[in-house]
């Protein structure tokens, strides 16, 4: 259960990441969001959305990666590889240094 719905632009089937609770920390070098793998836990497929808040499927990541109260869900895209887990996206990275 998500505290963002409609309201905020959710929409179904969104993928959404959920990492620790206060793993998530801007990147001052590359521009968006990195964290540790071992601190990423799976994903949530948003499956209905109400106005103020969404509901999905939770899938994790390893086998005792459980969610728990203050934990993240974030619209981010799912990391593909380990090796490039705390690495920001490029794309991101250059429209923020295009803005003036």
């Amino acid at each position: 259960l998500l505290d963002k719905g409609r309201w905020h632009g959710i929409d179904v089937e969104e993928p959404w990441i959920v990492i620790r609770g206060g793993s998530a920390r801007p990147s001052v070098a590359e521009g968006g969001l990195e964290y540790q793998m071992d601190h990423y836990l799976g994903t949530v497929e948003i499956s209905e959305v109400t106005e103020p808040l969404s509901s999905g499927i939770y899938s994790r990541s390893g086998d005792f990666d459980f969610v728990r109260r203050g934990d993240q869900v974030i619209l981010l895209p799912v990391p593909e590889d380990e090796a490039v887990s705390g690495v920001p996206d490029p794309a991101f990275r250059n429209r923020l240094l295009s803005i003036p």
